[in-house]
């Protein structure tokens, strides 16, 4: 299946995941943790936009 969102409207629709996380993500700690990564990669993935090509592969980005 291919879309054709572009990365913000990709981490819009991630960032609405948090109200009601995948599977077994919905409960307890499991929810948090969902909640705290889905943060940490909007971070890294927005730090490797910005920085240069020898440190951007570490970072996430293309």
């Amino acid at each position: 299946m291919h879309s054709d969102l572009d990365a913000d409207e990709a981490w819009e629709r991630l960032r609405a995941s948090r109200s009601n996380p995948p599977a077994r993500a919905n409960t307890g700690s499991r929810r948090k943790t969902y909640s705290a990564a889905l943060e940490q990669a909007q971070q890294l993935f927005r730090a490797a936009a910005v920085v240069g090509p020898g440190t951007s592969p570490v970072l996430g980005g293309r």
